[in-house]
């Protein structure tokens, strides 16, 4: 996340435009207790602007295979049905934890 929504996160409220979250997923193997990385999955990206994105309150979805610099995301519906469900907290599964 960025400083722009930081302190909605803390706070619980809805994120002002600029407000980016990454979500970083690396494939992981798992052997006598200890954990590794193995390769990086995907970043998906989302960012709020509700200039340019109002019907899904705001956001817009990005998805990076692997370690590609070009995003590969072909269709954001998926993104936001699964967000939809988070709308009361601004569309986002994020909590703020001290």
């Amino acid at each position: 996340m960025n400083d722009s929504g930081l302190a909605s996160l803390k706070q619980g409220k809805a994120y002002p435009d600029g407000t980016v979250f990454v979500f970083d997923l690396f494939d992981i193997h798992s052997a006598q207790g200890a954990i590794e990385t193995r390769g990086r999955k995907f970043v998906a990206v989302m960012k709020k602007s509700a200039k340019l994105n109002p019907s899904t309150g705001g956001w817009a979805w990005e998805v990076f295979q692997g370690d590609e610099q070009k995003g590969s995301l072909q269709d954001p519906k998926p993104c936001f049905d699964c967000h939809a469900s988070q709308k009361r907290v601004d569309y986002v599964f994020s909590t703020y934890t001290p």
